[in-house]
């Protein structure tokens, strides 16, 4: 049981920090485009 919730917490401790860059990646790429059209016009 003592090992499940520290499995439980270390893996929810991955996810939070996953979905961060994964939020920090998907924010910064359409910034990246619009730049991009910016640039081509």
């Amino acid at each position: 049981m003592k090992s499940d919730k520290g499995k439980q917490s270390k893996t929810k401790m991955i996810s939070v920090i996953f979905n961060y860059g994964l939020s920090r990646i998907v924010g910064i790429q359409p910034s990246l485009k619009n730049n991009n059209y910016e640039s081509a016009d």
